[in-house]
């Protein structure tokens, strides 16, 4: 089955198909209500030509949740290709699809964020949507849509939010499924090595507004001693680089908070 798939218009046809339907919400429906006819009494979708997947939720609860969602959703704005992000995304389909791997952290132990590290630099948030077996951009986009055995749908709100602007694909054979997909989302971008905060541009200097003391309510333990920390953090994780600024080094420290969502927030500190 995989030979037959034409990888790069797939990620192409995925990428067209995803922004699609951030423009017109609705137009997705009756692909669903054709996707919820594949799926049999055992609750197992056999999709033309792919492999078998038994769902953990039933399909009314998935298909008509998904439906009611995309009929109540408003027109959002396009995603920004990346080809950093891309390389990024590419670099798990070439490492995990040989293998039959189906996990975020490929075989050297690395993770999203150590990948898209490789390319360039991210803020705010990133994520990275992972999907098997789906042989056409119909099929990936529905099983991200319909987010099965994800209560949050963590899936869904990250295609279908505005957290995110940036979008890489890749998509590839897979050992045991035949094939598949990886998205990597991200809030913003810069180049590679550049520096979160530049001295050059500073317009707001903190020591100038005077002695006055702001107040967080805390909502989670990581807010006590960090005032960085997202309301919604449930992981912290602290890795500290060094980047050459003009033939100087300066100590990068970056704080990688993992929220409830399943995305990633960073804080950089840079010390000059």
């Amino acid at each position: 089955m995989s030979k037959t798939v034409d990888y790069d218009y797939l990620k192409s046809e995925l990428f067209n198909l995803i922004n699609s339907v951030r423009e017109n919400p609705s137009s997705f429906i009756p692909v669903l209500k054709t996707q919820q006819e594949y799926v049999n009494e055992e609750n197992i979708i056999y999709r033309p030509g792919q492999v078998p997947i038994q769902l953990n939720e039933s399909k009314e609860n998935l298909f008509s949740e998904a439906i009611n969602y995309l009929s109540n959703l408003k027109e959002l704005p396009p995603f920004e290709y990346n080809k950093n992000l891309e390389k990024a995304a590419d670099d798990l389909v070439k490492d995990s699809g040989p293998k039959g791997l189906i996990s975020h952290q490929d075989s050297r132990g690395y993770f999203c964020s150590d990948r898209v590290e490789n390319y360039c630099e991210w803020e705010e948030s990133l994520n990275e949507l992972l999907n098997y077996a789906g042989g056409n951009a119909e099929d990936i986009l529905t099983d991200l849509i319909i987010d099965d055995g994800l209560e949050d749908r963590s899936h869904r709100l990250s295609l279908f939010g505005d957290k995110y602007r940036f979008i890489g694909l890749s998509c590839g054979p897979h050992k045991d499924y035949d094939n598949m997909s990886v998205l990597i989302l991200a809030g913003k971008l810069r180049d590679k090595g550049s520096l979160y905060f530049n001295k050059k541009n500073l317009k707001y200097n903190p020591k100038n507004e005077g002695n006055v003391e702001r107040k967080k309510n805390i909502k989670n333990d990581y807010q006590i001693n960090d005032p960085d920390a997202p309301d919604n953090t449930i992981g912290l994780r602290i890795v500290k680089t060094q980047k050459e600024l003009n033939g100087k080094k300066i100590m990068v420290t970056k704080k990688f908070y993992t929220l409830n969502d399943g995305t990633e927030h960073v804080v950089e500190l840079e010390e000059f």
